[in-house]
């Protein structure tokens, strides 16, 4: 089955309207206007090419390829243009080539699938989600073929309930601002639009009509009326019930498609070309003032794929043109970057991705900071052995990744090629039942070096690690290994209390519940807290601590709290953590609930001597929000732009979507922040 047989499946187009329908008015409507955005802006058009999601700037500069990228979204895969939500941050879009939704950023990073097509095969024609819609901004309304139905789901892929059109409306679905909706319907030669409209509960019919968009205000509808043969199919604008119509364009060939500018003062529109000497021709990108006015041309001999365009209210596009990788502008005001991937292996590379640069960058081009010397791996199904790893991590300079114990998981085995040259040392935490030989052996097929760190049980695994670090330890934080948060909060702090050129970055020893185990006890012993800094951390390590070695009385530093939580905040606010310039550049947020995205998040941050904090669930507690909101992590200006960020490790079902946005509202502002998902330290001039 081809791609374009499931649209025809749906909305079928008859042939006998000319060129200029059968490319282009398959009853797929413009998507609605940026109504609900503070700051109406005219950023990108995106339009179908060659069956490729295409953007361009409108003055029809920066024409560039939009690859939709995470979430294991196939690259190769067909994708239309997208449609935006109301505030012009997210957008929907269909895989040509399984019949399934996505939804990314509104540049078409953070892929996410949304609804994976479903149903039956319908005279050879797979299923799938057509003509998706925001209903708002945080729901979207789409039609499954072969007599589906409508249905309507979250932005975040849950609450997937059938849906009811207003009115008794059919076909394909526009929605407009204020409850208004639109429904497209093919009548076999001709289209209909049916409008629903709220405020008097009635639905207006305006015949032989097709392509509507509503303005951002929800006064106007502009639209498409075809009456037969070349230059007959023009842009409409009409009061919302279709009266008063006014013909906006008179081109010699077709215009169709119109959509609405997120400010409300233009409309773009799709062109076929048509002459008496050559007949239909290509298709033009213009653009035409909604007042009235001659059209620009801002794409010309383009092979437009008909559809639909879709206009945001982002910035405009000033990266490459001739590669389709996302592109991001520098940084200009506070960035939230969420960084998950399909698990926790792949979350582990996104993390490493952010903060990684490719083999070969030089230091001064980036910083040192995000050059890897080396990485640690871990086992993806057990915290033991891995309590002490993003303290070596920090320490040696890489990043910590998570892999199947049984062999080396693809997306890390492609990471490590992609940030270390031959030769370079990965560490493997804990023995041969934790990380099995042929881990190892894949590791040495790649190249690499491999130096194994493992003990009899999970206290001298973290002792064995500690001596790997080697010298005097700068800090020594000691945590309960029978449960993974406050090992793991206390692991990103080891490098920020190092103030002497004798001293190395910090360790993490674990201790059994409230009580020293042999190794730990043995390892504590060549120990001088005058020198080294103590930090007991949680109430076990504090117990474990006191009773364990109590002539260290006085000497060490407690950091406890009630709960993980607030003994995260705790260690946050210590002195493991230098604040005096300004505070932490990269604080990050994990889960509180589980183990792996705040292990590969907390050697993260730690290697920017900036804390680890814990979400509870759906909130971050006050105690940590607390201390976020007097330690911002944006307080610094650079050549390029912002310096500093705060990344959340883990997709929203991790860490929900209510915590960005209680965390973003509460430093900077609601709408005074950007939201990123899975940015790539290739792609982005800031924040490192």
């Amino acid at each position: 089955m081809t791609r374009d047989s499931r649209v025809a499946r749906a909305l079928t187009v008859a042939a006998a309207f000319g060129a200029a329908t059968a490319t282009g008015a398959l009853g797929l409507a413009a998507p609605a206007a940026n109504a609900a955005s503070g700051a109406p802006h005219n950023g990108q058009i995106s339009y179908s090419q060659g069956q490729a999601w295409y953007a361009v700037n409108p003055d029809g500069s920066g024409k560039h390829i939009v690859t939709p990228s995470g979430g294991g979204f196939d690259p190769s895969d067909a994708t239309p243009s997208p449609v935006f939500s109301p505030d012009g941050t997210r957008a929907v879009f269909m895989d040509e080539t399984t019949g399934s939704l996505w939804t990314s950023n509104a540049d078409g990073t953070g892929a996410r699938l949304l609804d994976k097509a479903t149903g039956p095969i319908v005279d050879g024609v797979d299923p799938a989600d057509l003509a998706p819609q925001w209903l708002d901004d945080s729901t979207i309304v789409f039609e499954r073929n072969n007599g589906g139905g409508y249905f309507q789901i979250k932005a975040d892929g849950s609450g997937l309930t059938a849906y009811k059109a207003p009115g008794g409306l059919q076909g394909q679905l526009v929605f407009g601002p204020g409850g208004l909706v639109a429904g497209i319907q093919n009548n076999g030669y001709t289209f209909t639009i049916s409008i629903f409209d709220p405020a008097t509960s009635t639905v207006a019919t305006v015949p032989n009509a097709d392509s509507i968009s509503f303005s951002p205000d929800g006064k106007k509808i502009a639209h498409t009326v075809y009456g037969g043969g070349h230059g007959t199919a023009q842009i409409v604008v009409a009061n919302i019930d279709g009266t008063s119509p006014t013909t906006l364009t008179h081109v010699a060939g077709s215009a169709f498609g119109p959509v609405w500018s997120p400010d409300g003062t233009e409309i773009a529109f799709q062109e076929q070309t048509w002459t008496a000497a050559s007949g239909w021709g290509t298709n033009n990108l213009d653009v035409v003032p909604a007042a009235g006015g001659d059209p620009k041309a801002i794409i010309t001999d383009a092979t437009i794929a008909g559809g639909y365009l879709a206009w945001d209210n982002g910035p405009l596009y000033t990266g490459p043109t001739n590669a389709p990788s996302p592109f991001l502008p520098p940084v200009t005001r506070p960035a939230i970057d969420r960084l998950g991937g399909a698990d926790r292996v792949d979350t582990a590379v996104k993390v490493s991705g952010y903060n990684t640069a490719d083999r070969g960058t030089t230091v001064s081009s980036h910083g040192a900071n995000v050059v890897a010397k080396t990485a640690v791996l871990s086992r993806d199904d057990q915290f033991a052995d891995a309590l002490s790893g993003n303290a070596l991590a920090i320490a040696k300079g890489g990043p910590l990744l998570l892999t199947d114990r049984h062999k080396l998981s693809p997306e890390v085995a492609k990471e490590l090629t992609r940030i270390l040259p031959p030769g370079a040392t990965i560490y493997l935490l804990g023995g041969e039942q934790a990380l099995s030989p042929q881990v190892a052996a894949d590791v040495t097929a790649l190249g690499f070096k491999v130096d194994r760190i493992g003990g009899t049980d999970r206290f001298a695994t973290s002792v064995h690690i500690a001596q790997t670090i080697g010298g005097t330890p700068g800090s020594v934080a000691v945590a309960t290994g029978k449960d993974y948060p406050d090992a793991l909060t206390a692991g990103a702090g080891v490098s920020g209390s190092s103030t002497s050129p004798k001293v190395t970055t910090g360790v993490v020893l674990l201790t059994d519940g409230g009580a020293l185990p042999k190794e730990t006890k043995d390892y504590l012993a060549g120990i001088d807290p005058t020198v080294s800094k103590v930090y007991a951390v949680g109430g076990p390590g504090v117990t474990a601590v006191a009773t364990g070695e109590p002539s260290w009385h006085g000497k060490v530093t407690n950091l406890s709290g009630s709960d993980r939580y607030a003994t995260a905040a705790a260690v946050a606010n210590s002195a493991m953590f230098q604040t005096q310039n300004g505070g932490p550049v990269v604080p990050g947020i994990a889960t509180g609930r589980n183990w792996p995205d705040a292990l590969s998040g907390g050697a993260l941050t730690g290697r920017w001597g900036s804390p680890l904090l814990l979400a509870d669930g759906g909130t971050l507690p006050a105690s940590e929000l607390g201390w976020l909101k007097q330690h911002a992590p944006l307080t610094k200006t650079g050549l390029s732009g912002l310096v500093g960020a705060l990344p959340v490790f883990g997709g929203p079902v991790a860490v929900p979507d209510s915590v960005v946005k209680q965390v973003g509202v509460a430093l900077y502002g609601a709408g005074k922040y950007d939201v990123f998902d899975n940015r790539h330290l290739a792609t982005i001039l800031g924040p490192f």
